[in-house]
């Protein structure tokens, strides 16, 4: 109940819903909202819930894998308007950094994403970019997002019953990023860079991925930004990372 009012706080008018399952969570939806397209992987669900929910006529099911979701071709469904679009759903552990890679991809299309993960995974995006608990994932989405954790969901909460508590949070994409980015994709290669390699130290990251020539050209780049070039990439800050990035790029 408390997921789906979440949601409706958005004031969006269709909520797409990201692994349906029986459609307990879709049909708080469908009182919710003006329209609810549920995406399902596994048939015999989709095929049970279909009969569970026929007098919704404000639901479209649609049998899918939500990992590769194009939002813009979603199959039978018209273009969608991204100011009127919520993304909701309670994600599969197993593929939450998936799923969550792709909905950054594709930020521009959707007004928020309201989504229940694993709690440890939620804290991690929550962290502080340059904390030890940030992760890559938390450095780009808190770049280009807004990432707010709303409330913990106890292992009842769920049927069947996982071993773990989880979270949900709230995924806001921002008019701009919150730092300066001359180049996206350079930006999220030094990301990658301080993240693949997180025990090294930054300056022999950025050599072994060619970013800079030799240990040297690393050292000098690396003092220019006002970063010691023996901190691990792990520590950087966004505001660092973005110093870093404008030098390469």
């Amino acid at each position: 109940m408390k997921f789906a009012h979440v949601a409706a706080k958005t004031m969006c008018k269709t909520a797409l819903e990201i692994g349906a399952g029986l459609g307990h969570l879709t049909h708080l939806l469908a009182e919710r909202f003006q329209r609810v397209i549920a995406i399902e992987k596994d048939e015999s669900l989709s095929r049970e819930m279909l009969n569970l929910m026929p007098s919704l006529d404000n639901v479209e099911i649609i049998n899918m894998d939500a990992s590769a979701l194009d939002l813009e071709n979603v199959p039978g469904v018209p273009p969608l308007d991204p100011a009127d679009l919520v993304v909701v759903g309670n994600l599969p552990y197993m593929i939450t950094s998936v799923i969550l890679l792709n909905l950054f991809e594709q930020r521009r299309l959707f007004s928020n994403a309201i989504l229940g993960i694993q709690q440890e995974v939620a804290d991690r995006l929550c962290a502080t970019p340059g904390s030890r608990a940030a992760g890559r994932l938390t450095l780009l989405l808190h770049a280009f997002m807004d990432v707010r954790k709303m409330f913990d969901l106890p292992p009842d909460a769920y049927v069947p019953r996982p071993r773990v508590s989880s979270s949900v949070i709230k995924l806001t994409p921002l008019d701009r990023p919150r730092i300066e980015i001359p180049s996206e994709a350079m930006f999220r290669k030094v990301v990658a860079t301080a993240f693949t390699q997180r025990r090294k130290m930054l300056a022999k990251a950025l050599v072994s991925n060619s970013l800079c020539q030799d240990l040297d050209c690393a050292r000098q780049l690396l003092t220019k930004a006002g970063i010691d070039p023996k901190r691990r990439g792990e520590t950087l800050s966004l505001d660092e990372i973005s110093r870093l990035s404008m030098l390469l790029y």
